[in-house]
């Protein structure tokens, strides 16, 4: 799982830094690492940002909690769209047009 969360957090560092995203440099935690965080979280931890920040944190690859939710809340809104562009860009990549329906209703929440 360490090596996942490396490759989430330099695909996002790398798109950040194509979009010329800039943050304060005196910021312990960049906003790929935020990023980062909250992807764990859902993948692995069911959303729980704080095991997510736990793992991180026990791996060494990112600082701790100080100050994450008022982070997460103020790139919230340019976090729907970066992942919204991002969609579109994979769809716009695919070749072909194939969507999966699930009209049982099952598994979904």
């Amino acid at each position: 799982m360490v090596t996942k969360t490396v490759a989430i957090y330099v695909f996002f560092d790398d798109i950040l830094k194509s979009m010329n995203h800039k943050e304060p440099g005196s910021r312990k935690t960049s906003d790929a690492e935020i990023i980062t965080v909250v992807l764990i979280a859902a993948q692995h931890f069911a959303g729980n940002m704080e095991k997510s920040i736990c793992f991180v944190r026990s791996t060494g690859l990112m600082p701790g909690k100080s100050r994450f939710n008022c982070r997460l809340h103020n790139i919230g809104e340019f976090l729907g769209q970066l992942f919204f562009h991002i969609g579109q860009a994979i769809k716009d990549m695919s070749l072909e047009i194939i969507y999966s329906i699930n009209s049982s209703g099952r598994g979904l929440p």
